[in-house]
């Protein structure tokens, strides 16, 4: 992970014990470790506060979390728990007042990659993660405020005041459900789901799968959404429904819009 693009510092402090037998392949490792902030930091670090109890057992290739906080200017995380083994997980809690500490982190890690949603108010994330160490997935709640929205690069931007949503993520699908997007008085409802490669979304293969259904949105709403200007006014109860890939979707009306005039 190149966390040199974000720059985190801090002043790290604690232990950490290594037992095998015969050979490392029955590696046991316990760590605890506490890193403090800089009493200086340089235009452009991150100082990054933190506390971890943990231990790995490679023979199960399991990891026990008894505790991790992590905390930056903006950025709060906490887990604990355990990983690997049947139905174990690690209890997840992340609160951010400015996800924009990590974006360039996430531009790194996948590079070439769009990253369609800008969050540039409070987000929220409680759930757990589970499966296996090697290749984890990820379930629970995401709320966030102010969202901005841009499926395909150099395209509209569509902004939101708010968004909900439960989210199951593993290596192989993405899927989203009880969905709630908000803009003044206008409300999308949606579920959807999305084919992954080993964790990674391909724009021209990954298979798309999504309904939406507009409830009291207002004409207004829809057309500031779009990026245009209209003389249209009323109301627009409406369904969609999605299929394809990002670049090649189609769409199926769900039912008949409400009537808008002019």
């Amino acid at each position: 992970m190149p966390l040199e693009k974000i720059k985190p510092v801090g002043v790290a402090s604690g232990e950490i014990k290594l037992q095998w037998q015969n050979s490392l392949k029955n590696l046991e490792a316990e760590t605890s470790l506490t890193s403090l902030p800089p009493a200086n930091v340089a235009p452009g670090q991150m100082p990054v506060s933190a506390q971890m109890q943990a231990a790995w057992h490679r023979p199960s290739q399991t990891l026990d979390v008894a505790r991790f906080n992590l905390a930056t200017g903006g950025i709060r995380l906490t887990l604990a728990g355990s990983l690997g083994a049947g139905s174990a997980q690690l209890k997840t809690d992340f609160d951010a007042t400015d996800l924009h500490e990590i974006r360039p982190l996430l531009i790194a890690a996948f590079p070439g990659t769009h990253i369609p949603v800008d969050v540039t108010g409070r987000a929220r994330f409680s759930g757990a993660i589970y499966g296996k160490l090697a290749s984890p997935s990820v379930r629970g709640h995401l709320d966030a405020a102010n969202v901005d929205l841009s499926p395909e690069a150099g395209e509209h931007t569509y902004r939101f005041d708010s968004v909900l949503v439960d989210l199951n993520y593993t290596p192989s699908l993405l899927t989203a459900s009880n969905g709630v997007l908000k803009r003044s008085a206008t409300q999308i409802n949606f579920e959807g789901s999305a084919g992954l490669n080993q964790g990674r979304f391909e724009e021209n293969r990954g298979e798309i799968s999504a309904s939406l259904r507009l409830q009291n949105a207002t004409a207004e709403d829809l057309a500031a959404l779009a990026g245009i200007d209209s003389p249209i006014s009323g109301q627009v109860n409406a369904g969609l429904k999605l299929t394809g890939t990002l670049h090649s979707l189609r769409g199926n009306p769900a039912r008949k819009p409400d009537s808008a005039t002019s």
